[in-house]
């Protein structure tokens, strides 16, 4: 997984995001999930736990990057709705855009 602008072109997307992306994905093992170093930066001080799965040269990317296997995934917390409208619209839009 890679976090990064990308051009969206009908039916398809496309850049250097995406060309990281499928790097890292050919890195990860079965049932294992490999994220990218900006990926993992942009997560630190959440719930997630990193394992480092070292230096990589990546084609086309000027030096090695950091690879780093997802090792703690946070308990999913239920949702118990509140009065606040704000709040329910937040839930459903999020769930919309996954």
């Amino acid at each position: 997984m890679h976090t990064g602008e990308v051009e969206v072109v009908p039916g398809n997307l496309r850049g250097l995001a995406v060309h990281i992306a499928a790097h890292i994905l050919a890195l990860a093992g079965p049932a294992e999930v490999v994220v990218s170093w900006t990926t993992r930066d942009l997560l630190a001080g959440t719930a997630f736990d990193f394992e480092d799965r070292g230096m990589h040269e990546l084609k086309g990317i000027a030096g090695p990057r950091s690879v780093y296997a997802v090792a703690g995934v946070p308990e999913p917390r239920r949702w118990r709705p509140s009065s606040s409208p704000a709040e329910v619209a937040l839930v459903v839009s999020s769930r919309r855009c996954s």
